[in-house]
């Protein structure tokens, strides 16, 4: 464990290197990246040090006010309570990224400023958080992920019924479902004469979408490098799992339509955007050819807003999407829509294995 760690933009390797060597003169013990290797690689590395180090210099200049490993790692030593900015010559207060422009920033080129600092910040009493409260950090994520992920699996399994017969307990479990949460927007909506099945599955599929969305947000992320094997996995894995998501989506709107869930004046306004983007032809039953044309660009307007908010948060507060925790989220709500639909074709197997005179009838009874 070193006393210090330097944080640094790869381009100023030789600032950095003399800010160790000044440090180092007077006792302290750094550590640094002093490898020339890709970031990605020691990532676990670097979050350990940044975490077991008392104190973390981050040193701002004009190439790693651009860096986002720099602003993640001085970021997560500001959220701990040890961060000592400083500033080489030549650049700005405005130019370091918000929060770290509004701290006291020593001048790298001032010796006794920066060791001033050093010293006033590790005479303080070490501040160890505690395990209880770091844990149940963790536990809000986790419910939170929950909480979006088993709405998610229910909202779609309610919208997608009209394409599977359901056996009994399905049919108790998505008919309640669907009961409760109307019943939840229609009194939260008050103002409105209707809420229909339609928007309140939609609003179901929007915050539960959001809900999940969030959990995967940590404070101080660091995306990996573009092109490395853990960027290129989780962008086809996430690729993968929001094209099934988007499927089950467009497929559930058809059978709510088809199952005339759906208001007059709801079906009009959805034929209306079908003729501006030039598909009036109907499907069976009714149904516009351009629902589908809609929903996607619906879906691809609320994408590039969530990318939007996720660049902004990244940019002015440290948070960024975790890739790899909402890859994990994704699948699991797809997973979870397998499973019951899968424990549901399982049950109807059954029905009639149970029967009296059928194989299973002794162990039904049981």
């Amino acid at each position: 464990m070193a006393d210090i760690f330097i944080s640094y933009s790869k381009a100023d390797r030789l600032l950095a290197l003399k800010l160790s060597a000044l440090l180092e003169s007077y006792g302290y013990t750094t550590w640094w990246d002093s490898s020339l290797e890709p970031a990605d690689k020691f990532r676990d590395k670097i979050m350990s040090e940044i975490d077991s180090a008392r104190a973390v210099i981050s040193l701002w200049t004009e190439n790693s006010v651009k860096s986002d490993w720099v602003r993640a790692e001085a970021g997560r030593a500001k959220s701990q309570g040890k961060l000592i900015p400083v500033k080489a010559p030549g650049i700005d207060y405005d130019a370091i990224p918000l929060p770290f422009g509004e701290m006291h920033i020593e001048p790298l080129e001032n010796d006794e400023k920066v060791l001033g600092a050093v010293k006033e910040l590790l005479s303080k009493p070490q501040e160890k958080s505690p395990l209880l409260r770091k844990s149940l950090a963790g536990l809000r994520y986790e419910a939170l992920g929950w909480f979006g992920i088993i709405g998610a699996v229910l909202s779609l399994a309610t919208g997608l019924t009209g394409f599977f017969r359901l056996a009994a307990w399905a049919h108790t479990l998505v008919d309640n479902f669907a009961s409760m949460t109307r019943w939840f927007w229609a009194e939260l909506l008050f103002f409105l004469p209707n809420v229909t099945p339609i928007t309140a599955w939609s609003l179901n599929i929007a915050v539960f979408m959001a809900a999940t969305a969030i959990s995967a947000l940590r404070s101080n992320y660091a995306p990996p490098p573009y092109f490395s094997r853990r960027k290129i996995f989780t962008e086809l894995a996430m690729g993968l799992g929001l094209s099934i998501i988007f499927l089950l989506f467009f497929s559930a709107i058809a059978s709510i339509i088809l199952r005339g869930k759906i208001s007059q004046a709801e079906l009009a306004a959805i034929e209306a955007v079908s003729s501006v983007v030039g598909f009036s032809p109907t499907v069976d039953e009714g149904v516009p050819m351009g629902v589908l044309i809609v929903f996607f660009i619906l879906s691809a307007l609320f994408i590039a807003w969530m990318n939007t908010i996720a660049w902004l948060m990244q940019k002015f507060f440290g948070y960024g999407t975790d890739q790899m925790l909402a890859v994990i989220r994704i699948w699991r709500i797809n997973i979870g829509v397998a499973l019951i639909l899968g424990l549901n074709y399982l049950s109807l197997w059954l029905e009639p294995q149970c029967a009296p005179g059928r194989a299973l009838e002794k162990l039904c009874g049981s």
